[in-house]
């Protein structure tokens, strides 16, 4: 009842020593809007039909402004400085995000007004210290007045604490401190990167609909192999499985260390059941670091496995053994497409390795220049979501090196498809 694994001209396939393993992608007709099993019929396998697709990269780039900010952290050693920070940056947690604390200090140390900059953090700081003591106080009527008196004084010391750690800090900065660019000191600038930030509402809902689009095509998957693995029928679906070795050693670190779902057949003769396809769900487009991440579980499974059996866990810790052939097939799941032409291999492929790209040249533009923060240039963009963006003019060495990866895995893709 399973359509067919891989056939066409939309099948790439790796070659490894024990076996193969064919990569398809597969998209939901209804777009990002999808989240019930019910309107799943229309998943599709995507007709991959242009080849020789080409990503170009330039030198001159622009950023948004979170991005840039978080490598300038970096870039003048604050990374060295979250410990002395830490009666600002971790007193501080329940009054902002992580991502406010830094912006905001990061616009105190360019040199920015304290008002501005990280006086809304040292006053909620305040108010939250003696809001959490008065309750304590409330509900310890009893509480021995010098006790009281002890916290309300500590209380009263959080906020200084906090000052004195950001101005000790930016002492300790030096001459560093002016590697920064002049616009991290503007209050505008600094409100339009603070939008930018991922509130904790916005991760949650992107979770939900990562899991709601596993949900789906885990409820169709079982549709169409007929069960969840506690059927009758020959091909069974187990999901969310975390990979083992053969003696449960840790997984080495960049390999796929879990995976969305296992397709097996199992049958009179076949004990363990034979691993068929290896489904991966995302309701994005990180494609480009994923395949890489892919190939290298498959080529654990093949290393750790010379019995040719393939050990996972699912939830409840309970062990799942699979016999390994030279038909595996990998399975992604779009949950969403970007706009474009029905069948371009480079649309599918182009926003995660801009992203991915863009973000490593970034980087590595500023690891060993001091003079790279000055060309960062601040730039309108009122069109867009953000009305700022930073523009950076990469070093040539760093957009040929980018360049290379990149026509190294199109051309790696392109050799799989048939």
């Amino acid at each position: 009842p399973f359509p067919p694994l891989g056939s066409g001209q939309n099948v790439m396939r790796r070659a490894c020593t024990v076996f193969s393993a064919g990569i398809a992608f597969l998209c939901g007709v209804g777009g990002p809007g999808f989240s019930r099993c019910i309107r799943m019929p229309g998943f599709r396998q995507l007709e991959i039909t242009q080849k020789n697709c080409g990503i170009a990269l330039e030198r001159s780039n622009s950023f948004p402004l979170l991005d840039a900010s978080r490598v300038l952290w970096d870039y003048v050693g604050l990374g060295q400085q979250e410990g002395p920070l830490a009666p600002y940056l971790m007193q501080a947690r329940d009054v902002a995000t992580r991502g406010e604390l830094k912006l905001r200090a990061l616009s105190f140390f360019g040199g920015g007004a304290e008002e501005e900059s990280v006086g809304p953090i040292l006053s909620r700081l305040d108010s939250e210290a003696h809001r959490k003591v008065t309750k304590l106080i409330e509900d310890h009527p009893k509480m021995p007045p010098e006790r009281q008196e002890l916290l309300q004084k500590q209380a009263a010391e959080v906020m200084t604490r906090a000052r004195e750690a950001l101005q000790e800090t930016a002492e300790g900065l030096g001459e560093r401190r002016a590697w920064l660019p002049a616009w991290t000191s503007k209050i505008q600038v600094l409100e339009a990167a603070l939008v930018q930030i991922t509130t904790p509402e916005m991760a949650e809902t992107g979770m939900q609909q990562g899991k709601g689009q596993e949900a789906d095509v885990g409820h169709w998957l079982e549709e169409l192999t007929g069960g969840d693995g506690r059927s009758s029928g020959p091909l069974k679906l187990f999901r969310n499985l975390h990979v083992v070795g053969p003696q449960k050693k840790d997984v080495p670190q960049g390999i796929k260390a879990e995976v969305d779902a296992l397709i097996v057949e199992r049958g009179p003769e076949t004990e363990p059941p034979v691993l068929r396809a290896i489904v991966e769900c995302k309701w994005g487009l990180s494609i480009y670091g994923d395949l890489r991440k892919m190939d290298l579980l498959l080529e654990f499974l093949e290393e750790e496995s010379e019995s040719g059996i393939a050990h996972f866990l699912d939830s409840k810790s309970d062990e799942l053994l699979v016999k390994l052939t030279k038909d595996v097939k990998v399975k992604y799941f779009m949950g969403s497409l970007p706009e474009g032409e029905e069948g371009e291999l480079e649309r599918l492929l182009r926003p995660s390795v801009l992203r991915q790209e863009k973000g490593r040249m970034l980087q590595g533009a500023f690891a060993a220049n001091v003079a790279a923060a000055c060309a960062m240039e601040l730039v309108e963009q009122p069109d867009e979501q953000s009305s700022w963006a930073v523009k950076v003019n990469l070093p040539e060495e760093q957009v040929v090196l980018a360049q290379e990866r990149v026509n190294a895995f199109l051309q790696d893709v392109e050799e799989r498809m048939e």
